[in-house]
């Protein structure tokens, strides 16, 4: 029987790798018809311990690990040169999973800090989705941030210092925006990934000093 596959490309850290699979899971238990593929890109500087689970309809594709210029590192143009130089290790995979009469692609599930790899689903010719690893309520969150300021014309620096609350849909509870808190969470979040990947990189750094 011909299985519809879907191409997972999380971002290699432990908590969106995690995201993934269990996303993936709920996907193949509520429709047997699909099988995915997760594919795990390794940074150079880190060891990922390898995943595994009991679901037949879920395997992994490990990646060979790249190295990746230093002198673009850790910073954010490390990361899209990072992203950028697993594209064709990508592609290859995908391609070698194609090559069987029973696979039929369906789409690529992308990790919303992935996005380079949008090119390599284009090149297949199938369609990619967005994957947001954190919670929908965040998600709303954020949403609503955008909506409020594109459409609203709210300047969140008038919340700082200041005792007002903000009602977020996908909340239970309002928002404080005293002290700043709406402008440090959003900062928070968007270099979030950078910071785990500056302290793992420093780490590793520090250790080969060492030695």
């Amino acid at each position: 029987m011909e299985q519809t596959e879907l191409v997972f490309i999380p971002f290699p850290i432990i908590g969106h790798l995690a995201s993934a699979l269990e996303i993936a899971k709920l996907i193949t238990q509520r429709d047997p018809r699909f099988s995915i593929t997760i594919i795990i890109m390794k940074f150079p500087f880190e060891s990922i311990d390898g995943m595994d689970t009991d679901s037949d309809s879920i395997r992994f594709v490990t990646l060979p690990r790249l190295e990746v210029s230093s002198r673009t590192a850790p910073s954010g143009l490390f990361l899209s040169e990072f992203l950028n130089a697993h594209i064709p290790l990508v592609r290859d995979a995908v391609h070698e999973l194609t090559r069987s009469n029973s696979v039929r692609l369906a789409g690529f599930v992308i990790d919303m800090f992935c996005t380079h790899m949008i090119d390599v689903a284009d090149v297949f010719g199938v369609p990619s989705y967005l994957f947001f690893s954190s919670s929908a309520a965040f998600l709303g969150f954020l949403l609503h941030l955008q909506f409020l300021h594109d459409y609203e014309g709210l300047d969140f620096n008038e919340f700082k210092d200041s005792g007002a609350e903000l009602e977020v849909p996908s909340f239970a509870n309002s928002v404080p925006g005293n002290k700043g808190f709406l402008e440090e969470r959003l900062k928070n979040y968007c270099i979030l990934i950078l910071i785990d990947v500056v302290s793992i990189y420093t780490d590793c750094m520090s250790m080969k000093i060492g030695n």
